[in-house]
This record gives structure tokens, C-alpha cells and sequence, in this order.
């Protein structure tokens, strides 16, 4: 089966109140994918791991590597359905467990101002979404990795 998305959402996830701050966390093993695929993961796989309500803001992402995984390539990029690296562009899944993305943010001033990753002041969704894990390296894979996931919310509604 060729690549493509694939819903991991937790379907479950109420709203919060009005100007409420909270976090949506979300494990994925890897292997997961691989089992809802019914195949082997490649480059370009999308697994949608968050739903994002309409009227949220989301203030930050951060990618934890909870499990590594073993091979020359393993890279993934978080966002949203708008912007697949909307929130971290690069993270290597096969660094150690522990280590975390999306702490890192730039601004280059030009014309236009250049923001990266392009949310890193967070985003409002005016529309439902979901936040998005995207494999964009997958080269000689011996293991897959396991990753936490946390976003940092408020309600504007």
C-alpha cells in the first residue's frame, strides 16, 4: 500500500471551557502506523494524532523521542493540515530517547520576515484540524521508534 494518512486520532477529546489552558498528549509507536497501513512505513506517511477543535489556539508543539529508532534515515516533521512542518520541521527519530523538538524557534528579518518553524508564535483554528506527524526520511529502517507528542492549548470560544 503506497503511502498516505493515516487517522490515529483519539476521537474522544472534549473541549475545554472558555480561555481554559490545557495540553493534548499523544503516544505513537510507529508501529502502529505500520499496522493501520497493513504494510511497511515509508517517506510521505501522515499520521494525524491530534484533533484540534475549532476556536483553539495552539501555543506550542513539542516532539519527545520516547523509544529511538535504528536506521541510516528516520526523519519526521509535525503540522497541521495547512502546513506540514507548521510546527517542527526536522526531528531524527533515531536520536535518544529523551530528547525533545519544537524548543527551538527563529525569526529572520527580511521582506517578508521568515518565522521557523512557520506557527513557532502558535496558531488559531478558526476550522477543526488535526496535528500531523509526517515521515519525510525513511531509508534502511531496523527499528521504529516511539514518540510523545504534547501541545500546549487554549479555548477561544
Amino acid at each position: 500500500m503506497a503511502a498516505g494518512t493515516r487517522d490515529l486520532t483519539d476521537k474522544s477529546i472534549a473541549a475545554a471551557s472558555t480561555g481554559a489552558v490545557f495540553k493534548m498528549v499523544k503516544e505513537l509507536d510507529f508501529a502502529d502506523i505500520a499496522a493501520v497501513k497493513g504494510g511497511d512505513i515509508e517517506a510521505n506517511e501522515i499520521a494525524q494524532l491530534v484533533n484540534v477543535p475549532a476556536g483553539t489556539i495552539v501555543h506550542s508543539v513539542v516532539l519527545e523521542v520516547v523509544k529511538a529508532g535504528a536506521g541510516t534515515t528516520l526523519t519526521a516533521q509535525v503540522g497541521d493540515g495547512d502546513n506540514a512542518l507548521g510546527f517542527i520541521g526536522t526531528s531524527d527519530l533515531t536520536a535518544e530517547a529523551g530528547t525533545l523538538y519544537g524548543l527551538a524557534n527563529t525569526l529572520t528579518d527580511g521582506t517578508p520576515n521568515v518565522a521557523d518553524p512557520a506557527y513557532f508564535g502558535g496558531k488559531l483554528y478558526t476550522a477543526a484540524d488535526t496535528i500531523d506527524v509526517k515521515v519525510i526520511g525513511y531509508n534502511t529502517v531496523t527499528a521504529l521508534p516511539t514518540v510523545r507528542l504534547v501541545a500546549i492549548c487554549s479555548n477561544v470560544n
